[in-house]
């Protein structure tokens, strides 16, 4: 890891105590969010007992994490094609997705096919979209995991992001990773809006923090969660870009980041 804000976030995703609140890991363009939760989970793999789901809302944001995530976990014994499974929705077409992914997935007659209830138990990390992780739910696997991740959090509907996190017990621990000042939640409906559903639910974590700690922005106290969220979350911000000349980087910086980013 490149710096010494990603190594504090994976510090805090790896974190041995399962009473700590929810991590958020706040990263702009470029500052390697996606790098951090691969390195994260290989640590939580080589670690014994660990069961990891991670969730995107995209299937395209899960096929990166699966490919990061499968080279990350190389280093450690010779990575059997059990211990990581990329759990897809049987009518996504295969031939959507790189053959060299197809080893982490479940098929049958030419479809995506979801294990048994015991054989995802026994698979280290489960990655998948956040709509997909409905599945586990009816499955009875709440509570099954030790650790669960929502990357690329900012743009997921609120709910959508509730169905992985619906998934946590008592200790497990939630992380979602994101930018709430790049794409946002996709809403349509302007009623929606209106009410509030186009505010992620990773963005209503950073104004928690913001609010619990006396520094939120004017008129946004009523998009937090709250007088109910007594403990804030734990906020890892990313600032060192790894992707934008100096040049390119100044404006947004100053624009949306507080002239923060390097």
């Amino acid at each position: 890891l490149g710096d010494v804000y990603k190594r504090q976030a994976v510090a805090a995703i790896t974190a041995l105590s399962p009473r700590l609140p929810p991590v958020v890991v706040f990263g702009p363009p470029g500052t390697g969010k996606t790098a951090v939760v691969a390195e994260a989970i290989r640590r939580l793999a080589a670690r014994r007992g660990s069961k990891i789901l991670c969730c995107a809302p995209s299937d395209e944001a899960a096929d990166v994490l699966t490919r990061r995530v499968a080279a990350a976990m190389e280093s450690l014994e010779p990575l059997k094609p059990p211990s990581l499974l990329r759990l897809n929705w049987w009518q996504r077409k295969q031939d959507s997705v790189a053959p060299a992914l197809l080893r982490y997935c479940s098929t049958r007659d030419g479809q995506f096919d979801v294990f048994s209830r015991n054989n995802i138990k026994n698979k280290t990390v489960v990655i998948t979209t956040c709509a997909c992780a409905g599945v586990l739910l009816r499955m009875g696997l709440r509570g099954q995991f030790t650790h669960i991740i929502v990357d690329e959090a900012a743009q997921a509907l609120e709910p959508e992001a509730l169905v992985p996190v619906a998934l946590a017990g008592p200790s497990t621990r939630v992380t979602l990773a994101g930018d709430p000042n790049q794409l946002g939640p996709a809403v349509r409906s302007t009623d929606a809006l209106k009410r509030g559903l186009g505010t992620s639910l990773l963005k209503r974590l950073l104004l928690t923090a913001a609010e619990l700690s006396g520094n939120a922005p004017p008129g946004l106290k009523r998009f937090g969660l709250g007088s109910a969220a007594r403990v804030a979350p734990i906020v890892c911000k990313l600032n060192t870009n790894y992707r934008a000349h100096g040049s390119l980087l100044a404006l947004p910086s100053r624009l949306f980041y507080g002239d923060a980013l390097v």
